[in-house]
């Protein structure tokens, strides 16, 4: 069984391909706006679109399989307010973005934030946490299961129903490479990077891992190529069918008892899109919502840790056929795009400033409303949409390296103030920095750009 990967001129990927001599058993095709998003997926079965809002939220994903259409909608700091799945989500009420309902369930809360209770239709699940704000139990009215964790904060022991079933984890850094269940051991074999199984073996039983760009697995397959099992998901993990294993969506472990993703730090519930507790590590996550989940970008981030979402760059080519470089000239491109961009972010604010949809000196920029008819000025445009302008002429560029060019937003302590935003520019190369360009401010990373 062979694995192969095609990549765009930009060492995006382009296709994703397992196959055994005989057979094609995956086969996914990658087509990516202008903003490096993920765009469309073609594989076997159907061809999946994706839309946007202006800030990277998915807003649809159609298929062409009937019935398998999403919709999603969220207000100013990515709390979800509708969806193909619940067409009203509620909120409680004064309150760090706590989903209190679905059409179909209830939550409450703790003082620290954590989900303590969920009802949905006939189901009723209780969920306790220790002082550090992590699950160790999670009960119905009939049966129960609780998790240990080490010193590291591992999750090293799962206990369902008083010992009826019992799974201890033993771990090679992050990543789980032993179960033993009562004595039965499964051994796993890990790729590198995190969450990126390769193989999987419970006595003479071998099964092999077949992911998609996420690390989602797919399916598994024995060693003569055969699927022996599969599934789908939708864009935020909820899964179609039983696998006969439990690391699925983007390579995490789904627990069957409480439906939920373990993200290490913390735990996600596919349905509502969101996790299940705040991030324990605050602000810092970068993220102004402590509930959201890759900043509702599903199909083109991840959050291994649980703590902060990452951008996914299209597997990027290792081995590229046509540009084998060397490390000091992999450097140099690295430089020559970031100049390149300098001068486009120079040349961009300085027109706005031209034009009079920005001061020069920032704070002005908030000009508005009544400021703006007493001068008798247009108010200048709004950090946001300087941002988008500036960041739509970065994206018409042509660089050596592939590009995303990502927006960020300070965290606000109430929800009528707005976020300030700016841009991150994140290659798929990782030689190359990340830069961050702020029109509103004129600064380029953290020294001014005095324009």
């Amino acid at each position: 069984m062979t694995t192969t990967y095609e990549y765009y001129n930009n060492d995006l990927l382009k296709r994703l391909k397992d196959a055994t001599t005989s057979a094609t058993l995956f086969d996914r095709q990658y087509n990516y706006n202008s903003s490096n998003q993920i765009s469309q997926i073609t594989d076997l079965t159907q061809t999946r679109m994706f839309g946007y809002d202006n800030v990277d939220r998915l807003q649809s994903a159609n298929s062409t399989l009937s019935g398998a259409n999403e919709t999603y909608a969220f207000d100013d700091v990515g709390n979800r307010t509708s969806s193909h799945l619940s067409a009203t989500y509620g909120y409680q009420s004064g309150k760090f973005n706590q989903m209190a309902s679905t059409a179909t369930a209830t939550m409450n809360y703790d003082a620290n934030g954590n989900t303590i209770q969920k009802s949905e239709g006939s189901n009723f699940w209780r969920y306790t946490w220790d002082y550090e704000n992590r699950l160790v139990k999670a009960s119905t009215r009939k049966q129960n299961v609780r998790y240990k964790y080490d010193a590291l904060g591992r999750r090293v022991e799962r206990n369902f129903d008083y010992g009826k079933e019992r799974t201890k984890f033993t771990h090679d850094g992050l990543d789980v490479m032993v179960d033993d269940d009562f004595g039965t051991l499964t051994k796993y074999l890990n790729g590198p990077g995190i969450d990126n199984k390769l193989r999987m073996q419970t006595g003479n039983t071998v099964s092999y891992f077949l992911t998609d760009h996420l690390g989602s697995t797919n399916g598994l397959a024995d060693s003569t190529g055969a699927i022996t099992s599969s599934t789908n998901y939708d864009s935020f993990g909820n899964q179609t069918s039983t696998l006969a294993t439990r690391y699925g969506f983007t390579g995490r472990e789904r627990d069957d008892f409480t439906g939920q993703m373990y993200y290490r730090a913390r735990f996600y519930d596919a349905k509502p899109g969101r996790f299940t507790s705040e991030d324990p590590i605050g602000f810092a996550g970068a993220d102004y919502n402590l509930y959201n989940y890759v900043k509702n970008n599903p199909l083109n981030r991840k959050d291994p840790s649980g703590n902060i979402s990452l951008p996914f760059l299209g597997l990027p080519n290792l081995f590229p056929s046509s540009k084998k470089k060397g490390c000091d000239e992999e450097q140099k491109s690295c430089e020559r795009d970031l100049e390149k961009m300098k001068a486009t972010f120079s040349a961009t604010v300085s027109d706005m400033t031209a034009n009079g949809q920005r001061h020069p000196f920032y704070p002005y920029n908030g000009l508005q409303g009544t400021a703006a008819l007493l001068t008798g000025r247009t108010p200048y445009m709004s950090c946001f949409d300087q941002a988008s302008l500036t960041r739509n002429a970065l994206s018409a560029g042509s660089y050596e390296n592939p590009w995303n060019f990502n927006f960020e937003q300070s965290t606000i302590p109430f929800t009528d103030w707005h976020p300030h935003t700016w841009i991150r520019a994140v290659s798929g190369n990782p030689k190359c920095k990340s830069l961050r360009l702020d029109p509103w401010k004129g600064t380029v990373g953290d020294s001014a750009f005095l324009l």
